[in-house]
């Protein structure tokens, strides 16, 4: 699958709830973006094991969630791409 960067800065033409979906959606891209630092830190391997349950629980809710968000994000980029070919 092809990945496209979306442009972020068309907000003056965005109704109401476009406007609250994209909020939503840049302030989860950055909470993401500061996720995926601390995975790729070299110190997750230095986890203590205490540690290692609490997050790895939470680190598979957040993979659920994830899962999720594809599959609510598949057809509204199916959509778009459908677009972008006519």
């Amino acid at each position: 699958m092809e990945k496209k960067k979306c442009r972020f800065y068309n907000k003056l033409t965005l109704g109401s709830y476009g406007k609250e979906l994209l909020s939503g959606v840049t302030q989860t891209w950055k909470s993401m973006k500061g996720v995926l630092f601390l995975l790729n830190d070299r110190r997750i391997g230095e986890l203590e094991a205490y540690d290692q349950k609490d997050v790895c629980q939470i680190i598979g809710e957040l993979d659920e969630m994830a899962r999720k968000l594809i599959d609510a994000t598949g057809p509204i980029l199916t959509k778009k791409s459908t677009q972008d070919e006519k």
